[in-house]
């Protein structure tokens, strides 16, 4: 085993999960998937794919809050998120690199 640095500095995981009970409420149920393609968009429009990654993931047991989007090192975890959301995690968690 090796350990190995990162090479981005922001990690942006959005779940994509849909349980198996349609009655039960889950994040690809609610857009995620189109959350998930705008970080991806803009972070190759803005050229930050070496410093933002951006990661579609299964469920991260937070089902009745989502969508769901976690962001590292920030360790911080936005729910209920939408469309209109996106736009505020990108200044906050995405823009500031842009000149750094």
């Amino acid at each position: 085993m090796q350990e190995i640095k990162p090479y981005y500095q922001k990690h942006l995981i959005v779940c994509l999960n849909v349980r198996e009970d349609p009655a039960k409420d889950s994040c690809g149920t609610k857009n995620s998937t189109a959350i998930h393609q705008r970080l991806k968009d803009y972070v190759k429009e803005k050229g930050l794919g070496k410093k933002v990654r951006v990661s579609k993931s299964m469920c991260q047991d937070l089902c009745a809050h989502g969508p769901i989007v976690s962001i590292y090192p920030d360790n911080i975890v936005y729910s209920r998120v939408t469309l209109e959301d996106v736009d505020k995690i990108i200044k906050k968690h995405i823009d500031t690199l842009i000149n750094s």
